[in-house]
């Protein structure tokens, strides 16, 4: 077995100096004369969101800021009608259900509005109930028409916007039952009939 004294035993720090200074003598050379890598097409890049926006598109980070709080108002409803998944991480299957569920909620909004109009209106802080109102509206248009949520969300008796007049029921012809008798002065000399408990 070798002993770790004798595994430098031909190597002198003469020997290991030098081919250090070698090393280092040939990259200053090859950086030298090999030069840097130069881009002169691109000259202050404009960022992919401005080029999709002046195309009407939504940018990326806009899609993801409103699928992100339509997956927080979703949790949010299923707690109000669940108290007990407070605090409870949901399982993978019904989060994806709820990402589908906001991407339902996300396309129907991108269909209405460009980027633009939807950009001013939730830029607005005077809007903040519209925008809560409008994903809730959209929120419940998706679940009924399209069955997000199935199985989550039970929608019972749904508006449908239009008016119902409610029949008038019959009037009863008999008459009414007078009251029966009062008691009178006599019934109050008598004493009261009183029970302790103890």
């Amino acid at each position: 077995m070798m002993s770790h004294e004798y595994y430098f035993e031909g190597v002198s720090v003469k020997k290991i100096s030098i081919i250090v200074v070698c090393v280092f003598s040939l990259m200053i050379i090859f950086d030298m004369f090999l030069g840097y890598a130069q881009d002169n097409v691109t000259k202050n890049p404009r960022a992919t969101s401005e080029i999709l926006i002046e195309k009407g598109n939504w940018p990326t980070q806009l899609v993801v800021d409103t699928v992100t709080g339509c997956y927080g108002g979703t949790i949010r409803w299923l707690v109000m009608a669940n108290p007990t998944l407070v605090g409870k991480r949901p399982p993978p299957d019904i989060q994806r259900m709820m990402l589908v569920h906001c991407s339902c909620i996300l396309d129907k909004i991108r269909v209405q509005y460009t980027f633009v109009e939807y950009f001013v209106r939730i830029s607005n802080p005077v809007n903040q109930e519209w925008i809560s109102t409008y994903f809730m509206t959209k929120a419940i248009e998706c679940v009924r028409d399209h069955q997000t949520l199935e199985g989550l969300i039970k929608l019972d008796n749904l508006p449908d916007n239009q008016t119902t007049i409610k029949p008038e029921e019959p009037k009863d012809t008999k008459l009414e039952e007078p009251l029966p008798k009062q008691p009178t002065e006599e019934a109050k000399d008598e004493e009261p009939n009183i029970l302790f408990q103890g």
